[in-house]
């Protein structure tokens, strides 16, 4: 989360919950890991200046 803008923080706090919301059964750990997964990869993104400058620049 070091990463991360705090609206992301937020935003995956709130997934998170949710996610543990609604794991059925509560064994299966699976989507929380996918979701953690996912934001790990985003807090990637934020982490290396390059990669964020080359993803979020318009399109030509």
């Amino acid at each position: 989360m070091t990463f991360l803008p705090p609206e992301d923080v937020d935003l995956l706090i709130g997934e998170l919950l949710d996610a543990a919301r609604d794991a059925v059964p509560p064994d299966d750990l699976a989507p929380i890991a996918v979701l953690l997964t996912q934001w790990r990869h985003t807090a990637e993104v934020h982490a290396d200046p390059a990669l964020y400058a080359a993803l979020t620049q318009e399109a030509d």
